[in-house]
């Protein structure tokens, strides 16, 4: 599981089809997006994204292996206030945990 300590909080969505090569495509994804936070639903990651360079080598990655003709990912920055969000059902609000060094 990615770190969830610092940075901007993002909700990740993905839609990949089932097909040999959507499979494929959607194992890399969710690798990769297991480097960034963790998954909260089938197709949905909370990210924590340190600042505007990893947003950008995030969606590089992606796209090196999506079909942008069959596939869709898209990110929103969520709210850091968890007082805002709401969970109906299993699972837990994300509690944000800073780090400091002395």
């Amino acid at each position: 599981m990615g770190q969830l300590t610092e940075g901007k909080l993002y909700l990740a969505a993905y839609d990949i089809p089932y097909s040999k090569g959507g499979n494929r495509r959607r194992r890399k994804l969710y690798k990769l997006l297991s480097e960034y936070g963790r998954r909260v639903q089938y197709s949905v990651f909370e990210l924590r994204l340190r600042n505007q360079k990893a947003k950008i080598q995030l969606m590089e990655k992606s796209q090196k292996f999506l079909d942008s003709e069959e596939d869709s990912f898209r990110m929103y920055p969520v709210a850091e206030n968890p007082e805002n969000m709401l969970i109906i059902g299993k699972g837990e609000i994300l509690t944000i945990e800073k780090t400091y060094v002395v």
